[in-house]
């Protein structure tokens, strides 16, 4: 089964070598040439309860791994010496685009509209972890599988949609931070204040979805309320 590390490893033109091993992050098929994990994976690495735990690491995870990379971004622009763990990704056959933390609009439009299967999608809110050997592979687009962080999420386009257009309005009144929790008494004053239609429907909603993935998902997309136009 092709993993998203497997898949990154095709976007960027490595033939990844395949064998009866199984690598220790992602789980996929490796080679008696692909490295060993005793040599590869560091003490210092704290997941380890949530890797596959196998004794060699795939050419996909050794690429997706990197720390002096080039990365080319959603836009075609290249930059050079790049941790590959510090940009979110949209991971297909033929492409691996790359998103920095600026581009939320563009992330969260990819989300909205993704590419055709199979495909993987990476969101790092950190930037300190190697989160592309836990994403799914997608073979469809009606309710795909993100990695946000260590989380899998699924979720609908459209319901995705709805959900970023609520979080969209908080944050432009109240900004991203209120996203994290329930909205409060005086936050909803302070949204009466600014003449807000309907605040009292906004704080009702987002405050029986705040803790649901799907808000999650919208939460780490959407854009801070200085970056609106």
């Amino acid at each position: 089964m092709l993993t998203a590390s497997q898949l990154f490893a095709l976007a960027n033109g490595i033939a990844a070598a395949s064998g009866p091993f199984r690598c220790w992050f992602c789980g996929g098929a490796a080679a008696q040439k692909c490295a060993d994990a005793a040599t590869v994976v560091k003490d210092s690495f704290t997941a380890r309860d949530i890797a596959s735990r196998g004794s060699k690491v795939c050419d996909g995870c050794m690429a997706a791994m990197q720390e002096k990379a080039t990365v080319v971004l959603f836009n075609g622009e290249k930059r050079e010496n790049q941790k590959i763990r510090s940009y979110s990704w949209v991971i297909t056959r033929h492409k691996a685009e790359a998103y920095p933390k600026s581009y939320l609009p563009a992330l969260a439009d990819r989300l909205l509209n993704p590419p055709e299967p199979p495909f993987a999608i990476v969101i790092s809110k950190s930037g300190q972890k190697h989160l592309i050997y836990l994403a799914p592979v997608n073979l469809d687009k009606t309710n795909p599988g993100v990695v946000l962080e260590t989380n899998i999420v699924y979720y609908k386009p459209e319901e995705l949609r709805k959900r970023l257009a609520l979080c969209v309005l908080i944050t432009a009144a109240l900004g991203k931070k209120a996203l994290d929790g329930p909205l409060t008494i005086s936050q909803a004053i302070k949204m009466k204040n600014m003449h807000i239609k309907q605040v009292e429907e906004i704080v009702q909603e987002w405050n029986q979805v705040w803790d649901e993935p799907l808000s999650w998902l919208a939460a780490a997309v959407c854009p801070k309320k200085g970056d609106m136009s």
